[in-house]
């Protein structure tokens, strides 16, 4: 619901995308991050893809529209 709340052209951070620990790698960090990002896909920008994932948002989900 964060991104939800944060206003166009505000700036989200992810961090541990690189972290590795699990076998499986939908159960690291990464995993959960581009799943994420899939459901949020046209509503951002990425500024920065390294241990830390940087998105600008750019436009507003359906959520966050239909409550006025």
């Amino acid at each position: 619901m964060g991104f939800d709340a944060l206003k166009t052209g505000g700036v989200m951070l992810m961090d541990d995308y690189l972290w590795k620990f699990y076998a499986r790698p939908r159960d690291n960090p990464a995993g959960a991050i581009n799943a994420f990002l899939r459901m949020k896909a046209g509503l951002y920008r990425i500024l920065h893809v390294g241990w830390q994932v940087h998105i600008q948002k750019t436009g507003q989900s359906e959520r966050a529209v239909s409550k006025g």
